[in-house]
């Protein structure tokens, strides 16, 4: 349920008795204020997630305090606030009276600079945080100095060692102003060590990567599995140590950064590729199509794999193997080419090959993935080379090779130069029954996008270009 204030229909106090009257029917509540007073003093006895938002300026602090004490039910709580920023008390609530918080989402600012103690601790009782902004009081540490300072005339006091017990999933995005002091975020993270997910995305030329690294030496977070990073600028050889240092690796995205030959070789090497059940390389240009490759030929559990680009090259050369994620892949995301040289048998394997992935209900061959990489790599791949051709009228048999994909829900060519017309349009009725999504352009056609908007609707399919 959502409830928000119109300038032209103002909520009436005999809106919230009425609300308030079938209050235990609501178990999600979105709140975008500012609202009448009685709507924030209304119990809704089975409310499990909660979103407050707000860009007006009056001052709704108070009243944001009534409503969490209302609700102490709340598991999952998001956070969207750019002006009445919650109290002390407001925190406080939270960590005293919440029966069993899950969740706590902070979107933009919502934590003044004198309110770190109340705060950190009100996050203590989560087992998920995640922070997207700047403005939270973090440790800071000198842009020239390894010693954790705090930054000046905003003195922050430090929460105990043990303060975050509960926390197994933590998403950090930071975007760092000013200059000579950043926030330290690996001392703090240290604190967190039942910590299992860890989704770390920031800007600018420091990285954390040697700080991870020493820390998991020490077993500061001996359950962490799964790590996302993105923004990242370290070294091949410093992210090799990392993925060595990870021993329950079962999850690893990365997103404009670093990753060549040393760290693919630490993860081939690593026992866990055998359980690996997630890799994400998208916009890290040293990936190439050998690499991906050699991922699909060695993970033999992986259910999610996306990189930039594949060759027909890549799959079909003579030392290539049959993928061994062939009954275990449902998400692939990858851009593949044919360069000058390619042969018809050379496509033929690379569609035999992806014809295998029965279990794939996610498959997205378009280009626009490869918009993160360095211009030289785009003008090769989508100038200079061409793309497998889909076509059902090619020497490849184009998408006759995918009628196994029985599973298939979501398919994406997009960006793409194919030719595709209404041949390929009742193609995909026919034979992909279960399809909830697809993202192409259809450029051999004689009919309008609206009108084939509709044909793909009326068959529950949503299609965009």
């Amino acid at each position: 349920m959502s409830i928000s204030a119109s300038p032209k229909r103002a909520l009436t106090s005999q809106g919230a008795a009425a609300l308030a009257s079938h209050a235990y029917l609501v178990t999600d509540l979105v709140l975008i204020g500012p609202l009448l007073e009685e709507y924030y003093s209304i119990s809704f006895p089975h409310l499990k997630t909660l979103k407050i938002e707000t860009s007006d300026s009056e001052d709704l602090s108070l009243l944001y305090v009534a409503l969490v004490r209302s609700n102490p039910t709340v598991q999952d709580l998001t956070l969207r606030a750019t002006s009445s920023k919650p109290t002390n008390e407001f925190w406080e609530v939270i960590e005293t009276e919440w029966i069993r918080p899950r969740s706590l989402n902070i979107v933009i600012p919502v934590v003044e600079s004198g309110q770190s103690t109340a705060f950190w601790r009100a996050c203590s009782r989560f087992e998920t945080l995640t922070i997207n902004n700047d403005d939270i009081p973090f440790f800071s540490r000198g842009f020239n100095s390894n010693t954790i300072t705090f930054p000046q005339h905003q003195p922050q006091p430090q929460p105990p060692v043990d303060a975050f017990p509960h926390i197994e999933r933590l998403a950090l995005k930071f975007n760092p102003t000013g200059h000579g002091r950043r926030p330290d975020h690996v001392e703090w993270i240290r604190r967190c060590p039942r910590l299992v997910h860890l989704a770390w995305n920031f800007f600018g030329c420091w990285s954390p990567v040697k700080r991870l690294v020493t820390e998991l030496k020490k077993t500061t977070w001996p359950s962490l599995s799964s790590l996302r990073l993105e923004q990242s600028m370290h070294t091949d050889k410093d992210f090799s140590d990392l993925v060595i240092s990870l021993p329950h690796l079962r999850i690893l995205e990365l997103s404009q950064s670093t990753f060549g030959p040393l760290s693919l070789a630490a993860l081939v090497a690593h026992p866990q590729i055998q359980n690996l059940h997630t890799f994400s390389v998208l916009g890290c240009d040293g990936f190439t199509g050998a690499m991906a490759q050699t991922v699909l030929e060695q993970c033999t559990t992986l259910d999610t794999f996306a990189a930039p680009y594949i060759s027909v090259h890549d799959v079909a050369h003579e030392d290539s193997q049959t993928w061994a994620c062939v009954h275990t892949l449902r998400h692939l995301t990858i851009y593949i080419t044919c360069g000058s040289q390619s042969t018809i048998e050379s496509r033929q394997k690379m569609f035999r090959q992806l014809g295998l992935l029965s279990r794939l209900s996610h498959l997205d061959l378009g280009a626009s993935r490869l918009s993160k990489l360095p211009i030289q790599i785009k003008t090769q791949f989508i100038i200079r080379e061409s793309a497998l051709s889909l076509k059902l009228s090619s020497d490849n048999g184009g998408l006759a090779n995918f009628a196994g994909l029985t599973q298939l829900r979501h398919f994406s060519f997009q960006q793409t130069p194919q030719s595709l017309g209404m041949t390929e349009v009742q193609w995909v009725l026919d034979h992909w029954t279960n399809l909830d999504r697809i993202v192409g352009q259809f450029t051999n056609t004689d009919i309008p996008y609206s009108r084939l908007f509709d044909l793909f609707q009326q068959n529950g399919i949503a299609y965009n270009e």
